[in-house]
């Protein structure tokens, strides 16, 4: 029998199919607003409509968030706190939740600034930490933080000891009083002449902050919020490193063990420090010019996104979910907006930090054309006659890094977070299962290359890519995508004659297909092994649900 209240078994019973037809509702307004969008009549009768779908799809979102927050907090009443610690690279995590903090705002977009000791970098890429519950109690944080900001920008000091992890946020708002800070806790109604009064009206921001000091507190960690006139609210979090006894048989090379079984360090360097993905915006008005600095960019192991020129760069860099971007290369000589032109209204856009780098995409080098590059914000420049060498260089220049020989494991976190918070544990678990059911189905065909039709070949890396991207695993899509993409001559196929009265065309793979599957063959095993850890945690979560 559950020592789980009455309330709370309903919750437990209930919430994944609450999930399930929220879900399903928030898929079939998208699809009302796609139509309504389609339409080439926008009267003010399908304006309204419009403005209703929307506002609806938001109330959905609210609820959906909602009641992700309630479960957690009934989970954590019952000293019920699932941690699973995987290798995150935190600075890119942050990154994502504030492009995705932002694409839900209609208002000006706010800037997260990100402050740490430059020795902590390459530790921060590959921190040993319970990335799903970080995702969500940091997450809350921000969204009050955005709501209460005064500056449109929100700051995050980052360090770090060999225990724990130090995160401090401020929101740099009004100061609050010690009453209203205590409030922030509470359900009680906020008092109309109080500041941040507006930023109250939505009541899941203060369920957020309950639920978000409540996960500090059952990792037994320190929360402390303070206010000041210069920062605002401040956020003093400190958060141990989960230090589980060992970890599951097919955990990568990354996690090394000490002769106890103990995990040696909470943190390290990522298993190839010299190499790390970078998200890129290629930015050029020429179609094949974009085509040939794509692929050898993608062949470096980067993941690009393509403008066509500088006023669709600007819509993808605040909005496009591909970002956020490490890096914009732009070509110069652009008509409508040129490349200098975008650069300057990059640099101003409120939203975007030094971090962002510009590189300049140009076939002439004269130094008054650098100054002016320079004077509008570039940070390097890169030749026309460009090779892979000549990019590796630059890159490495412009954002420290150099060519992949063997990609890692990348998964989008808070977008898995967020499916499963869609869905629910139960629900996620199966998905992921036939996830991997799914990969070794399609990775027969595909490593059947010369058996193999080309059409089944396509058509089941196109379908892996679609899965793939779906639950955030960002490297096997695009490695899945790299191997589709690669164009087929007449060396590639050769006639079949095992059947002598109908003899049939084959693929004959080329070296350089033989490359891609290999990187695709390294990708699905990483992704088989993240799933299986994931996977175990469910049912060693659902074993211990069931003993209570």
């Amino acid at each position: 029998m559950s020592n789980r209240s009455l309330p709370s078994q309903l919750l437990n019973m209930l919430a994944p199919d609450i999930r399930s037809s929220l879900g399903e509702l928030q898929g079939t307004l998208q699809l009302v607003a796609h139509d309504l969008a389609a339409k080439q009549d926008h009267d003010s009768v399908s304006q309204r409509r419009m403005e209703l779908v929307k506002n609806a799809s938001n109330r959905v979102s609210e609820f959906t968030n909602m009641l992700s927050i309630v479960t957690k907090l009934d989970a954590l009443s019952q000293g019920d706190l699932k941690q699973q610690p995987e290798r995150v690279d935190l600075l890119r995590l942050f990154d994502q939740l504030a492009h995705r903090i932002n694409g839900q705002c209609t208002d000006a977009q706010v800037q997260l600034d990100v402050r740490f000791d430059p020795p902590d970098h390459d530790r921060l890429q590959g921190l040993h930490v319970d990335a799903a519950n970080l995702t969500q109690l940091v997450g809350n944080i921000l969204r009050f933080s955005w709501a209460t900001t005064q500056q449109k920008m929100v700051s995050i000091e980052i360090s770090l000891t060999a225990d724990d992890l130090r995160l401090v946020i401020a929101d740099n708002g009004l100061s609050m009083s010690d009453r209203e800070l205590k409030q922030l806790f509470s359900l009680e109604p906020w008092s109309n002449d109080a500041a941040h009064r507006l930023s109250f009206d939505d009541p899941t921001l203060r369920l957020g902050l309950s639920l978000s000091r409540a996960m500090v507190w059952a990792m037994k960690g320190v929360c402390d919020v303070t206010s000041d006139s210069t920062r605002g609210v401040v956020w003093n979090l400190v958060l141990p490193f989960p230090r589980p006894k060992s970890f599951p048989a097919n955990a990568t090379s990354g996690d090394t063990l000490d002769k106890a079984g103990e995990l040696t360090l909470p943190f390290g360097p990522h298993p190839n420090p010299a190499w790390s993905s970078k998200t890129l915006l290629l930015v050029d008005d020429s179609q094949s010019s974009r085509l040939v600095t794509r692929a050898l960019l993608e062949d470096l192991g980067h993941e690009v996104t393509e403008a066509a020129n500088g006023y669709e760069a600007l819509v993808r860099i605040r909005t496009d979910p591909a970002g956020p971007f490490d890096a914009v290369i732009l070509d110069l000589a652009m008509p409508e907006m040129d490349g200098i032109s975008a650069a300057r209204a990059i640099r101003e856009l409120p939203s975007i930090g030094d971090s962002l780098r510009l590189i300049a995409h140009t076939g002439h080098s004269s130094e008054a054309e650098q100054q002016a590059c320079r004077e509008a914000g570039f940070d390097d420049f890169l030749s026309k006659l460009v090779d892979k060498d000549s990019l590796k260089l630059c890159l490495q220049r412009a954002l420290g890094v150099s060519g992949l020989d063997g990609p890692f494991l990348q998964v989008n976190l808070p977008a898995l977070e967020d499916l499963q918070n869609l869905v629910g544990d139960e629900a996620m678990a199966r998905l992921l299962a036939q996830f991997m059911v799914e990969l070794d189905e399609r990775m027969q065909v595909v490593a059947s290359l010369e058996s193999s039709n080309p059409d089944d070949l396509h058509h089941n890396l196109h379908m892996m890519r679609y899965s793939a991207e779906h639950f955030g695993f960002e490297q096997l899509a695009q490695c899945a995508r790299d191997m589709s993409q690669i164009r087929m001559s007449i060396d590639d196929v050769v006639i079949n004659h095992s059947d002598p009265e109908t003899p049939a065309l084959v693929f004959k793979p080329s070296g350089a297909v033989l490359q891609a599957l290999a990187q695709l063959q390294d990708q699905v095993r990483q992704t088989k092994a993240f799933l299986s850890r994931r996977l175990n945690e469910y049912e060693h979560n659902k074993n211990l649900d069931n003993n209570d």
